[in-house]
């Protein structure tokens, strides 16, 4: 495997002949079967070949994360993602990807960054979420960049005019086309050149400049690079250009592409040649495919994602206890000197939780005493209502960062449970969050009553969030008072929520996100 491993990067088909050479079943060591995992996943990929099963590279994750060993459990978190990736499980793709790009932006590693941030950008190209595509891209490109790799930056800037040109700036796209012809050109990339060229038949044909659509596409049909589906693109660009008897004999020969494709192309056609209700027939086909492809990718891309990602993140916790126990069951044979030592370990560890204890007691008992004080001073006083929830409410948001952040073990269960118990005492209900409503309303002129009136439909839960976040709650508050099992449901509702927000007209969205 080491040999695999040190000619990869140059000779991929190599290293997976290696490998597929290898008696799988003479690897007993997990660490031979985690690394095997990687590299034959990382073979595979290199060779443009479809990763049919993804449990090797899934048990080279776990391995890799339970010893603590980042850089190849970055590898594994980013080649678990393509994998998913080619089977169309776009959720969590995009979570393996951005855990990957996490681990290299910590450990500094720009190239990793970079590779993890085409992952991301790759999903949200076919789950059509062109501004995401357009921000990992430049991410991708920035990495690429600081890492002077190539050919790696180069298609980074490829990658970059594909999102430009989803993103409908055409303009921009046909000006990155140019530069990355000229690269190619240069270094003598003939694979950049053939993607660059493909790329810029779309791009010429949106700026509306078919006639060098027409150019790019017959370079490709010169060097022999051309398919049928690039036929597409020149029956379109004939008709654009009114050249309907070309378009039409390319036409006829293009038949057995896929629907949408083919509709695309007749559309064109057949509006070119003035056939209004045939054309018309066409586009409303076209429309059809289209939104239904869009709402397949939004269907799987977007509403599964959370679910997508505890599923994940459950799996991947049951398989890290599984090691933990296999981990378990070895140390028992460790000599009496490491058990002293142990004992001795968990001895200063039990001092310490009631050391901890101790602090947290007189802590919940300051903040029993902050809380009363407030609410004697709330009732004698005539302060405003933004000071009234402030002082009322203030309390309630420490409570649930101080239980959010307890780790809930055998000494500290009675002082955890008590802080619980006030905290469920203190939670919201219908009536209560009736009457924040009506105060938020009366301090920021009607803001719930018109967020709710601007956005129908929403989940209880989103209108919740909404409200918490006006009355200034942490996210771990909110994550508590949602009964929400972890904080990253709270930013994953956020997001959304600032999503549908930027729906609005300019003044409504200003207001609304100014909050959140």
């Amino acid at each position: 495997m080491g040999q695999a491993e040190g000619i990869m990067q140059e000779h991929p088909d190599s290293a997976l002949s290696l490998l597929e050479s290898l008696d799988r079943d003479m690897l007993t060591c997990d660490y031979d079967r985690a690394l095997y995992g990687l590299l034959y996943t990382q073979a595979l990929d290199k060779n443009y070949l479809q990763i049919e099963n993804d449990s090797i590279i899934s048990f080279a994750v776990d391995y890799f994360r339970a010893n603590g060993d980042e850089e190849r459990l970055m590898k594994s978190l980013y080649y678990h993602g393509i994998a998913k990736l080619g089977i169309g499980n776009y959720p969590v793709a995009v979570v393996l990807f951005m855990q990957a790009m996490d681990i290299a932006d910590r450990i500094g590693d720009k190239f990793w960054a970079g590779m993890s941030a085409r992952g991301v950008a790759d999903v949200y190209t076919e789950t059509y979420n062109s501004s995401e595509e357009l921000m990992y891209a430049e991410r991708e490109y920035e990495n690429f960049k600081a890492a002077g790799i190539q050919p790696h930056l180069n298609f980074a800037l490829l990658d970059l005019e594909r999102a430009y040109n989803n993103m409908g700036d055409y303009n921009k796209a046909c000006e990155m086309c140019e530069q990355v012809e000229e690269l190619a050109l240069s270094t003598g990339d003939t694979l950049l050149h053939e993607n660059c060229l493909r790329a810029s038949i779309t791009a010429y044909i949106g700026n509306n400049e078919s006639e060098k659509s027409v150019e790019k596409i017959r370079m490709l049909c010169d060097n022999g690079w051309s398919t049928l589906e690039d036929s597409t693109y020149m029956v379109v660009a004939y008709s654009l250009l009114g050249e309907t008897d070309s378009a039409t004999d390319l036409f006829n020969k293009i038949s057995c592409l896929d629907s949408l494709r083919y509709n695309f192309a007749a559309y064109h056609l057949t509006k070119a040649k003035g056939k209004e209700s045939e054309a018309l027939k066409n586009l409303e086909i076209l429309h059809e495919l289209s939104s239904r492809i869009v709402r397949i990718n939004m269907n799987s891309g977007l509403i599964s994602s959370v679910a997508d990602y505890y599923k994940l993140s459950n799996e991947s916790v049951r398989r890290e206890l599984e090691i933990s126990n296999r981990l378990f069951w070895c140390s028992l044979v460790i000599g009496g000197l490491v058990i002293v030592i142990l004992g001795f370990g968990i001895f200063i560890l039990i001092k310490r939780q009631q050391k901890a204890t101790e602090d947290k007691i007189l802590f919940a008992e300051q903040l029993q005493e902050m809380h009363d004080k407030n609410d004697r001073v709330s009732i004698e006083s005539n302060k405003k209502i933004k000071e009234l929830l402030a002082s009322r409410y203030g309390l309630l948001d420490d409570l649930c960062v101080i239980v959010r952040g307890n780790d809930v073990k055998s000494a500290k269960n009675k002082i955890v449970d008590t802080v619980s118990s006030l905290i469920n005492g203190l939670s919201i209900d219908g009536e209560k969050i009736r009457e924040l409503k009506q105060e938020v309303d009366t301090m920021h002129d009607g803001l719930m009553t018109d967020f709710e009136k601007d956005l129908p439909g929403l989940k209880d839960a989103d209108y919740c969030l909404f409200l918490f976040s006006v009355l200034g709650f942490s996210n771990t508050a909110i994550a508590l008072l949602l009964k929400e099992d972890k904080i990253n449901s709270v930013y994953d509702r956020k997001r959304r929520l600032k999503d549908r927000i930027r729906q609005l007209k300019d003044q409504e969205k200003e207001r609304y996100l100014s909050f959140l």
